[in-house]
Formats: C-alpha cells, structure tokens, sequence
C-alpha cells in the first residue's frame, strides 16, 4: 500500500495476524469454557453420588473388619484367632495354608494345616477376604494398589508392600471386587 517498510504496513500487519489467528483461537476458548461450565454440574452430582455409596460400603466393610475370625486346621491343635485387620493374605502351599498377619510394623506368617478352599469356606460371605489366584486369597481392604494388565495383574499391599498374584480367571472378579472398572464415556 504505502511502500514495503513503512510503519502503517507493519500495523497492519500484526492487525492481520490477530485478527486470522487470536481471534478465532479465542472464540473457540471461550465456546469451550462455557460448554464444561454447563455440562460439569450433571458429572459432578453422578460422581459424588458414587462417591457416597463406596464411602457406604467402606464404612460396612471396615465395620466387618473389625471382628475376628477364629480359624481351625485339620490337627487338633491348630486354632488361631485373627483380627480381619490384620490379615494381608493367605497363601496356600501343599496340605498347608500360610496366614500372613501384621503385628505392628512386621509381617507375621502362621500356618495352619489345612487347604485354601476349606479356610475360605469357613470365612463369613459378606467378608473382602476373596481368592485371586490358585494358591492366594487376598484381604482386598489391604490392597493399595494394582498393577499390570489381565496377563499379569499383581495387588500391592498397604502396610508393607508386599505385592500379591492374580491370575487371568481372577483379574475379572477382583477388578469388579476393587471397583477398578474403568467408566465408560
């Protein structure tokens, strides 16, 4: 217009560029500002919600947890009471099971002879004591955090850190168990 370094063309210029880029960048901010300004109430209201029914369930469960389970092994002499607690996971090796038990800040492990299926069928139903693997049952209170996919799912433990298997004919019930199933969109 006026000559190619005048002072008007460089005005224009940045004119040029506001109006071809910030001002539709901006628009498109502020349309998508407003539209999560409208539509997150209605997420928020679902989410707590769920929010109060797994603090519900929380509560029943600690509740539960509270009691102690007395358990008996095929000998005579096996009998051991355990506060559900304190009980981190059973584990079962050959005609024994293997309690593993926090007292304090260690890990106590206590056998008892008996199998896995006839202890858990001993356990009250409504307990969170649930079988993750052929040779594991695990207190899913404990569980802190889960790790891997549905080839090698593994459940942390809270107070130690100590990591527990699930197999893949598990991973489905004790996803559902942990209410780790993703929402759907």
């Amino acid at each position: 217009m006026l000559g190619s370094w005048h002072w008007q063309n460089q005005l224009l210029f940045i004119l040029y560029i506001l109006a071809i880029g910030l001002f539709p960048i901006s628009v498109i901010y502020l349309v998508n500002r407003y539209s999560n300004k409208v539509t997150k109430p209605q997420q928020f209201i679902e989410e707590e919600k769920q929010l109060n029914n797994s603090n519900e369930t929380l509560e029943n469960n600690e509740a539960d947890q509270s009691q102690l389970i007395s358990l008996t092994g095929d000998n005579k002499g096996d009998k051991l009471q355990v506060s559900l607690s304190q009980l981190l996971f059973i584990k079962s090796a050959d005609n024994y099971c293997e309690l593993a038990i926090l007292e304090g800040n260690k890990v106590n492990h206590k056998l008892i002879r008996s199998s896995l299926t006839n202890i858990l069928k001993k356990l009250p139903d409504n307990l969170l004591v649930h079988r993750c693997h052929r040779s594991y049952a695990v207190n899913l209170a404990l569980v802190e955090l889960s790790t891997g996919n549905a080839g090698g799912l593994q459940l942390l433990m809270k107070p130690m850190g100590v990591t527990v298997p699930v197999s893949r004919t598990y991973v489905d019930a004790i996803k559902q168990a942990l209410l780790l199933v993703p929402k759907v969109c």
